[in-house]
């Protein structure tokens, strides 16, 4: 949406799944190699296709200067969900032309909700979405905390006529002032159908009953929220991960993958939490027994 719009040399490119870095989560964007935008026509601030084993939308946003030349997409867990993918998988991208949802209808997941619920929208508008993906309510929140200039981009989708709005920086009043922090959506539908984006003319319904999920979760804890750990996160992946999402590696090279992980360290540090995350990121059920339970 920013910059001369130039002929694309590839009309798709297939890009490794990284996780997102922590002030990115739950803000609807990826972040792509400068160079790779151009090679598909992406400016940031643009609508952008990932497909894994499901298609979902995004906002394209520039990689990280170290992330240059690696290959790489980085993605919040509810993106990974919507694109039914995972970290070190690869997704096919290409960029997307605008379009202004007329309506959209949402969900919540696992919860029903009653009230009042007119200001859902300032909380949604710029956001790219599609039928069945999850959202977070805690998106607009995280955006007004940790404004960055990327953030400009999300605010020209954003009509600027409604001084309300702009007098909160970005979505309005957000949806933790509102009473919706944590709480996961689906779209249910779309008008028009497929893609698009929401505006300040968009009219939202909000359906008070939950939907359900057919054998998925809703990613709670992921990577992302672990911090201060990335070493002892990457060695638990190759550990546990590695062996739950590709045995047959392990048997085509004759190799007995680790019956358990022992981690220890002072109460506080994220051991359960990391337990947690590999979970999730596994697609594996995670049962917490505390010691004293054992004995009872």
């Amino acid at each position: 949406m920013i910059g001369d719009k130039k002929a694309p040399s590839k009309d798709y490119v297939e890009l490794n799944v990284a996780e997102a870095q922590q002030d990115d989560v739950d803000k609807g964007i990826v972040r792509i190699d400068s160079q790779i935008m151009k090679d598909i026509g992406l400016n940031q601030g643009d609508i952008v296709e990932i497909q894994g084993e499901r298609k979902t939308v995004s906002i394209a946003g520039r990689a990280f200067p170290a992330d240059l030349g690696l290959n790489i997409i980085r993605m919040d867990p509810l993106g990974r969900r919507n694109a039914k993918t995972s970290i070190g998988e690869k997704v096919k991208i290409k960029r997307l032309e605008f379009t202004p949802a007329k309506s959209v209808t949402l969900a919540p997941v696992k919860v029903i909700i009653k009230g009042d619920f007119s200001n859902i929208k300032k909380g949604l508008i710029g956001k790219a979405l599609s039928k069945g993906d999850l959202i977070s309510m805690d998106s607009a929140r995280r955006r007004r905390r940790s404004r960055s200039p990327f953030d400009e981009i999300f605010d020209q989708l954003i009509s600027k006529s409604n001084s309300e709005f702009n007098d909160f920086g970005f979505g309005g009043m957000g949806f933790s002032n509102l009473g919706f922090s944590g709480l996961k959506m689906m779209v249910v539908n779309t008008n028009p159908k497929g893609p698009c984006v929401v505006t300040e003319e968009t009219q939202i319904e909000l359906k008070e009953t939950p939907t359900e999920l057919k054998e998925e979760t809703v990613p709670e804890i992921a990577y992302e929220d672990i911090g201060g750990l990335d070493e002892e996160t990457k060695k638990v992946r190759e550990m546990i991960e590695l062996p739950l999402k590709n045995p047959e590696i392990f048997q085509r090279l004759g190799v007995q993958p680790p019956k358990g992980v022992l981690l220890y360290g002072p109460p506080g540090t994220g051991k359960t939490l990391m337990a947690k995350a590999v979970a999730t990121e596994s697609k594996a059920n995670f049962i917490a027994v505390k010691g004293p339970e054992l004995l009872s």
